[in-house]
């Protein structure tokens, strides 16, 4: 299994566990799959959580850019 195997499995994780604890970490190496994650599990509070994180965080806008590019927020 490839690195990006792992991170999908480890985001699809915390949000399951998300669905059952009402709390989930976001960090930089899993937001971008959280994104997309809660985006297609219709899960808003993680979604908004995600883009807040980053708007505020470590992503700079060309990232962002990038980012919105790819995945319909």
């Amino acid at each position: 299994m490839n690195l990006l195997g792992v991170a999908f499995y480890s985001a699809l994780e915390a949000l399951i566990n998300f669905a059952y604890n009402g709390r989930i970490q976001i960090d930089t190496t899993n937001v971008q799959l959280l994104l997309v994650g809660s985006s297609f599990l219709h899960l808003q509070v993680v979604k908004d959580a995600c883009c807040d994180f980053m708007r505020n965080r470590y992503f700079s806008l060309v990232d962002l850019m990038h980012t919105t590019c790819h995945y319909t927020l």
